[in-house]
């Protein structure tokens, strides 16, 4: 796969605001870059993410300008749907990431919505328990974990969807030191 996202001079501005939160982004990304987005708070790390996950415009409206590649697939003529099997996003705070109530179902939801077999769901969600060291708290409710814990969860369900481009937003943030 060639670049995996391609901005050219984005400029997005938040419906209740009045100034951008993206203003003039270029950006290329290719297969196994590292890259990591530093600023203060309010700066627009989230909302590129947000951008690169498809979240921007579709969830969160606004005003958008200049073109989002990603996957191969424009943002604006793409839902999050669309860039789901491509892009995975680990949301900065993991509670407003989980739908699920156990470890496993969690894990298991994104790749039961991307209509993945049964038989691979299974597979797939071991080996995101085994790596990501979840496997005693396989059965373990979501109420019950720490935030490092459910963030690790978060992370193990994005990569159980093997995604191209993996977004992690402030992701030491439920870390101790």
């Amino acid at each position: 796969m060639g670049t995996l996202a391609s901005l050219r001079n984005v400029t997005y501005r938040y419906p209740d605001r009045e100034q951008p939160s993206l203003n003039g982004v270029s950006l290329d990304l290719g297969p196994a870059e590292f890259v990591l987005v530093l600023g203060p708070s309010g700066s627009g790390k989230s909302s590129l993410l947000r951008l690169m996950s498809g979240l921007i415009p579709h969830f969160h409206g606004g005003v958008f300008a200049g073109e989002a590649i990603v996957a191969g697939k424009d943002v604006c003529l793409s839902t999050p749907r669309d860039l789901a099997p491509h892009v995975g996003l680990v949301f900065q705070d993991p509670e407003n990431q989980a739908v699920m109530n156990s470890v496993e179902r969690e894990i298991a939801f994104g790749l039961e919505n991307l209509g993945t077999p049964s038989a691979a769901i299974s597979r797939l969600v071991e080996e995101s328990l085994i790596s990501m060291g979840l496997t005693p708290l396989r059965r373990a409710s979501l109420r019950s974990l720490s935030g490092g814990e459910l963030q690790k969860v978060a992370l193990a369900s994005v990569l159980a969807m093997q995604p191209h481009l993996l977004l992690l937003d402030e992701p030491t943030s439920q870390l101790d030191p």
